[in-house]
């Protein structure tokens, strides 16, 4: 059934550490030479130890046997250019604060924004469950929350990891106890180009001091570039007559430098003066812990936090410093390993099952014969939810978002601004997440997301407009599909959405289509102008809101705290029926986020 291409002429790089190559393994060849398990139960050395595995023995990784490199591996290609498929057995009673890296195909030895772009693909554990990365060199996607007891790897138990890659759609799966949790998409315009050629190891040799000196390191030299931001504002402030920077000016430099002068008394200054500041501000943004967006954005930003202003020198505080290298560091494994998959075809997510149910037993999901109604949620949760933490303000606004999709009872959720937290909300939720890869503004993370209570079989991405569109077929039973496609706009990009989906949408009478976002734009039925809203009506889309509440005096239906209808629900489909819609713009113990809550209910004929 499957192949295994023959072993590879090129050389492949020795991680550097201390570790060992197995060969002493036993390796089945499956079929016609198909799927390569490498197991240990012919495992002989003083050295490393085993134990007992999933299926026979296992072997226990620990500080002084890592990197273990495997030589199976060197039969495979796992990159971008090629199908291909890793699963693996891990069990481990390690306290939550240790992070490790279990599985990888490239050098990881702290989970830094530049350690994320290195090219490969890596599984570690962190915060007591699973997390996964890959890089190109300058871009990434990464799977990681603080919420471990929600797929936990540290409950001495053995858990099923794996990831499939299927090269002609760009398209990655993870796996977590036979069940495809998160779906990334990796074709746009630049690619995710993911290749190196390290080989496939077990755990990764740590020097924790080293690599917090590393990290100390980089936070010092944010420092210095903030510092030279500020000596040459007050340089050409001063000249122009105007007055001295505060301690509280530091986000307003960052920020607006031009505005800032003007505040400070500046009026004149000419324009090579101000190139100097700009050209200042920019070096800023090569420094993951001094990037800077709108003065909203600086609230959760890292550089808030880390660096205060005392007179006319920047200072660092230290113990924010520790706290945020700390987060980044990865602790000696310890834990075990056990039956490794390799596989240059993509393993369906039946298969991943059947691998799973090998070992372990899988509570089915009871589906239902038809689905009869579906509630839909579009949000916009501002900056992945992030502005709200306990420390600050005694709630964590992730957890609020989470709270409020549960009591609505959100079936779909079309989210944006998703960024870092959409696989923490998913998991929350116990939800299947899908999303892409984009422009990882201000290294953020991915900015649209669809979060399902229904599996999703399928996710399509306009290779021109990452940023702004992701469509997720969602089985809702075993003959019932549903499109459910999540939008961010800037309006010039929505003709190459609206082209791109055109065959889906002409077949919405068979696969219904839910349509919505954050649109930055008010429709033309409310006065606004709105190329998305204009289209999409003339097709014959409906607006979920606005049908049911046409005046538009009476029930304005305002989406965004300013005060304007700009997030939008639009469907199509003789399928869906519209039978209730509301925003949802408070909540008893606090809003989460500038946008509000559109949810629609449906019945489904």
């Amino acid at each position: 059934m499957f192949r295994i291409n023959s072993f590879k002429s090129f050389r492949r790089k020795k991680l550097i550490g201390i570790g060992a190559l197995i060969t002493m393994l036993h390796v089945q060849f499956l079929g016609a030479q198909s799927n390569v398990i490498v197991d240990f139960e012919t495992l002989k050395s003083n050295k490393h130890q085993s134990l007992n595995g999933v299926s026979g023995k296992g072997l226990l990784v620990k500080a002084d046997d890592v990197p273990f490199q495997l030589p199976q591996s060197d039969q495979f290609d796992f990159d971008f250019k090629n199908d291909f498929s890793v699963m693996f057995w891990v069990k481990t009673e390690v306290s939550s604060s240790e992070r490790a890296v279990l599985l990888s195909q490239k050098p990881f030895v702290t989970s830094d924004l530049e350690s994320q772009k290195i090219p490969g693909w890596v599984f570690y554990m962190s915060d007591g469950t699973w997390a996964w990365n890959v890089g190109s060199g300058s871009r990434r996607i990464t799977y990681e929350r603080d919420n471990g007891s929600i797929m936990p790897l540290n409950d001495g138990a053995w858990h099923l990891l794996g990831m499939t890659y299927d090269a002609s759609k760009g398209e990655i799966r993870l796996y977590y106890d036979g069940i495809n949790r998160a779906i990334y998409n990796l074709s746009d315009q630049k690619g995710l180009k993911f290749e190196n050629d390290y080989m496939l190891s077990i755990g990764q040799s740590i020097d924790r001091a080293e690599s917090k000196k590393d990290r100390l390191d980089h936070i010092d030299q944010g420092a210095e570039k903030l510092q030279k931001l500020v000596d040459v504002f007050l340089e050409v402030s001063v000249k122009n007559g105007g007055s001295s920077l505060s301690s509280d000016d530091l986000i307003d430099l960052v920020v607006d430098p031009e505005m800032l002068l003007q505040q400070k008394g500046v009026n004149g200054a000419g324009e090579e003066d101000l190139e100097r500041i700009e050209g200042k501000r920019k070096e800023l943004k090569k420094n993951p812990y001094t990037v800077y967006q709108v003065k909203d954005f600086m609230q959760v930003a890292p550089l808030k936090t880390l660096y205060y202003l005392k007179g006319k020198s920047i200072k660092i505080d230290k113990k924010e410093a520790l706290r945020f290298v700390n987060k980044e560091l990865f602790s000696s494994p310890n834990f075990a390993i056990d039956q490794i998959s390799l596989s240059q075809m993509v393993f369906t997510p039946k298969e991943v099952v059947e691998e799973y149910t090998k070992f372990k037993g899988l509570k089915k999901l009871n589906k239902s014969n038809k689905i009869e109604t579906i509630t839909a949620a579009v949000w916009n949760i501002h900056h992945g939810g992030i502005h709200n933490t306990l420390e600050e303000d005694g709630w964590d606004s992730r957890k609020r978002i989470v709270e409020m999709l549960k009591a609505k009872n959100a079936d779909v959720i079309m989210m944006q601004e998703t960024y870092s937290s959409g696989d923490f909300i998913a998991a929350e939720l116990g939800y299947y997440f899908a999303t892409t890869v984009d422009w990882d503004y201000l290294n953020q993370g991915t900015n649209i997301s669809v979060l399902s209570r229904y599996p999703i079989d399928e996710i399509s991405v306009p290779e021109k407009a990452s940023f702004m569109n992701l469509c997720a077929k969602i089985a809702l039973t075993d003959s019932q599909d549903i499109y459910v496609m999540s939008n961010w706009y800037g309006m010039s990009s929505f003709p190459i959405v609206f082209d791109f989906h055109k065959n889906r949408f002409e077949t919405a009478d068979e696969i219904p289509v839910l349509f919505g976002g954050d649109f930055n734009a008010i429709p033309n039925t409310d006065g606004g102008e709105s190329i998305a809203a204009e289209t999409l009506l003339k097709y014959g889309f409906t607006d979920a809101y606005r049908s049911l509440y046409p005046n538009v005096q009476t029930h304005p239906g305002y989406t965004f705290q300013d005060g304007r209808r700009i997030d939008q629900l639009y469907y199509l489909g003789k399928k869906l029926k519209n039978t209730n819609t509301q925003i949802i713009s408070s909540w008893p113990e606090g809003f989460p986020s500038d946008h509000y809550m559109i949810l629609s209910d449906f019945t489904i004929k």
